[in-house]
């Protein structure tokens, strides 16, 4: 059977594209710029990109922007609420990629949600994507801007 051409296929979030792990996760939020918009935080850091063998990068890795999605228990105790959130957060990230290459580094993005955030999805449980679309479109141009005014 044959692939149709998709759009969406080069706007896929790959799972080795997901920050893993309570060690990065911790070390990332300790040490990080953070952007946030109204109702979507974003917190960012960088780390160099380590070789295979002494100086020799794999050229098949070419993907050094990795995501993570972070929902506050605390705020949100149910957790199919907090699970619906993190896929609202996953599937909107995957549609507003970001797309900047920074050569030897790896930019780490871990997502949450602002008070507003979480005061807006506490009054309307039931929203649809559009609620994070627009935010998360918007914070990731800023993104992009911090990272290439950073790192170019």
């Amino acid at each position: 059977m044959k692939k149709s051409d998709n759009s969406n296929g080069d706007r896929s979030l790959k799972r080795k594209n997901i920050i893993r792990g309570y060690k990065i996760f911790s070390e990332i939020l300790n040490d990080s710029k953070i952007i946030q918009t109204g109702l979507v935080k974003a917190y960012i850091h960088s780390k160099e990109k380590e070789p295979l063998n002494k100086k020799i990068f794999s050229p098949l890795d070419t993907q050094n922007v990795k995501v993570g999605f972070i929902i506050a228990k605390k705020s949100v105790s149910k957790s199919f609420f907090r699970n619906r959130l993190k896929r609202l957060l996953r599937e909107s990230c995957r549609l507003y990629k970001i797309d900047t290459e920074v050569k030897g580094k790896i930019i780490y993005v871990v997502y949450t949600l602002t008070q507003n955030g979480y005061n807006y999805f506490k009054e309307f449980p039931l929203t649809k994507m559009s609620f994070l679309g627009n935010e998360m479109k918007i914070l990731n141009s800023k993104i992009e801007l911090y990272i290439t005014e950073k790192y170019s």
